[in-house]
């Protein structure tokens, strides 16, 4: 177990929980598996720098989210450098792992499929449709019992009709569409698109 830099992150974050894992970092983010203190439960933090992130949609949109398929949403903090958003933490293998460790036969890719399938349908019909712009194999995880969790919302967005293009041109290069470096507003066939790329990529 290590500790965090206590002065640059919330005090309220590190008076609950302990650092295990740096899981991820770039993008100016940080993704930390930690530990809360008074359970021992198991969380995933993610730490993103106000340096490079004047505002995190991922708060507002993994709050109003409620679906088996999905990361559960629990706190957030924030002090004058860093905002922190902590979910649950969803025990599995990601996709892409599971993919090189398993010989994934066509009926599993298809099952996959399906499942992310419904949980865009769940996201894409929402009031305002929420489009995730960062679907590939790596923000995939494989539970034991064969269910997909999508995570990381980073740099996902709510749909606004009055908008013409997107405001941040992030994703991945493989799996994102044109249109997420700047050619227009994306909209649910982003998300669309990048399953078409992560349904080839599971069958070849």
């Amino acid at each position: 177990k290590r500790s965090f830099q206590e002065s640059r992150y919330p005090a309220g974050f590190l008076k609950k929980y302990d650092q295990l894992e740096c899981l991820a970092n770039g993008h100016g983010t940080e993704t930390f598996l930690v530990l809360k203190k008074d359970d021992g439960s198991l969380f995933v933090a993610k730490c993103y720098d106000k340096a490079v992130y004047s505002s995190v949609s991922e708060i507002e949109i993994l709050s109003g989210l409620s679906h088996s398929g999905l990361p559960v949403y629990t706190e957030s903090f924030e002090n004058d450098r860093v905002c922190v958003t902590v979910r649950e933490y969803e025990e599995g293998t990601p996709l892409d792992r599971y993919a090189v460790e398993n010989k994934v036969s066509q009926w599993q890719a298809v099952s996959f499929c399906i499942q992310l399938c419904e949980i865009l349908t769940y996201l894409h019909r929402r009031e305002k449709p929420v489009i995730h712009r960062d679907i590939k194999p790596q923000n995939i995880i494989v539970k034991r019992d064969g269910s997909i969790v999508l995570i990381d919302f980073d740099i996902a967005r709510q749909y606004r009709r009055d908008a013409e293009s997107d405001t941040q041109f992030f994703g991945t290069r493989i799996y994102a569409p044109p249109e997420q470096y700047g050619f227009s507003q994306t909209d649910c066939r982003a998300d669309i698109y990048s399953l078409g790329v992560l349904l080839r990529f599971l069958l070849t």
